[in-house]
């Protein structure tokens, strides 16, 4: 019996290494294919004249140097701005912050926003930076939402570093009589500089790839402003909302993969070091069952007698915030127990066929479900991050709830009071 349970457990450890290793193997090969394509349809299309001039009809140019000054502008206003206030807020929570309580609250938020959506962080941007203070669409705005976005990253890399250091270091400096700040300054931070560079680097792959975000509130324009003071109040687009414009709206592929490949150029060596190791096995389970549960909903018709029964308890009412309530209340609740993923999928279409049968424009319903799906952090279950955090963070689902109910609420009460206004459904 020994021996045939010995033998079973080898074979059963050959096959899942041959797995593993095919998995390895696999993902390699379509990361390799990916960048091999956007390269090989890329570099024939980059030129000097291409990096070097603006996009004119008028000269037959379709230059991409102000996208390239315009990111680089982003880039540095945005590490100027987010490391201080990350790096600070390590240290406090690290070296000063006491009440254990507090600290793994914030912790909790942090992670819970580094979550969320790029869309959401482009729309609130747009809301508070280019409306509400009255810096309109241009780059500062745009490098202000980029600093909200990687804080927490920021926050998250520094602390981790700041961990790794002994404590034996601090301890013989209190010893010596050393200052609290003198540890930090002189000791601690020189220590976890590793960190630090790796959450700054982060940093600047997200900002070089950030599109979203940044066509709300940077803009889309491709002039060379007069001056760097100019550029920072003027509308711009980076290079990756300039691929996204090449490519969408203008039709120019040629120019988008070129865009591409310069991208990949910059970002090639930004790569993240530390991977999450492992999924608890109950996660995968619960992950599996969301996806039934929403697939059942889009194939047996379910989502078809939700929308009628939208338009029933609307029942002819003009209200544009009741209206704006019901199409964005449904999907929102909807999305904290299934995929938010499978949550746009199905109400988009659904919230736009109903907008159109009672008469109303569907922009702002349409982006109301797009905003209740994105807030998918009051649940494990409303999207695969929050998922698979949930076992290696040691959370419950308690904590999902103190923590996201209160910047649900926030959310929910704006899109529900701002998006007619922005989006009127007459």
């Amino acid at each position: 019996m020994n021996n045939s349970a010995s033998a079973s457990r080898r074979t059963w450890n050959r096959v899942m290494n041959a797995l593993v290793r095919a998995s390895a193997v696999l993902v390699i090969v379509l990361v390799a294919g990916i960048l091999g394509m956007v390269l090989v349809r890329g570099i024939p299309h980059i030129s000097w004249k291409f990096l070097t001039t603006t996009a004119s009809v008028l000269k037959g140019t379709d230059g991409i140097l102000p996208a390239i000054l315009n990111t680089l502008y982003v880039i540095l206003l945005t590490l100027l701005i987010v490391l201080p206030l990350g790096v600070g807020a390590a240290v406090y929570l690290t070296e000063y912050a006491q009440n254990r309580k507090v600290i793994s609250v914030i912790e909790f938020t942090n992670e819970m926003l580094a979550g969320i959506p790029s869309i959401i962080y482009g729309l609130v941007g747009m809301l508070v930076f280019a409306q509400t203070l009255g810096f309109q669409t241009c780059l500062l705005s745009g490098s202000l939402t980029l600093v909200i976005m990687n804080l927490p990253t920021i926050i998250r890399t520094t602390q981790e570093s700041l961990k790794t250091v002994p404590q034996g270091y601090r301890e013989g400096a209190l010893g010596l009589g050393a200052g609290k700040w003198h540890i930090i300054r002189t000791i601690v931070l020189p220590c976890s500089i590793d960190g630090i560079v790796t959450g700054c680097i982060l940093a600047v792959g997200r900002i070089v790839g950030e599109s979203a975000a940044l066509l709300f509130t940077a803009g889309a324009a491709e002039v060379i402003a007069n001056g760097v003071l100019k550029a920072y109040t003027s509308n711009g687009a980076t290079l990756s909302v300039l691929l996204y414009l090449r490519a969408f709206e203008d039709g120019d592929f040629d120019s988008a993969w070129a865009i591409g490949a310069v991208l990949l150029v910059l970002t090639g060596v930004l790569s993240e070091k530390e991977a999450l190791a492992s999924i608890h096995q109950p996660t995968i389970f619960l992950f599996a069952g969301v996806l039934a549960l929403s697939d059942a909903i889009q194939k047996t018709g379910a989502g078809d007698v939700v929308a009628d029964w939208m338009i029933k308890i609307l029942g002819g009412t003009t209200n544009t915030y009741l209206i704006m309530a019901v199409f964005f209340l449904v999907p929102f609740v909807l999305t904290q127990v299934m995929s938010n993923l499978a949550t746009l999928t199905i109400f988009i279409p659904l919230v736009t066929s109903a907008c159109l049968k009672i008469g109303v424009d569907p922009r702002a319903a349409v982006v109301g479900v797009l905003t209740a799906s994105c807030i998918s952090i009051m649940t494990p279950m409303a999207a695969p991050c929050q998922i698979m955090i949930i076992e290696p963070g040691g959370y419950t689902f308690k904590d999902y709830l103190k923590c996201g109910t209160p910047l649900a609420l926030i959310l929910a009460l704006m899109t529900i009071f701002l998006m007619p206004l922005m989006f009127p459904f007459y």
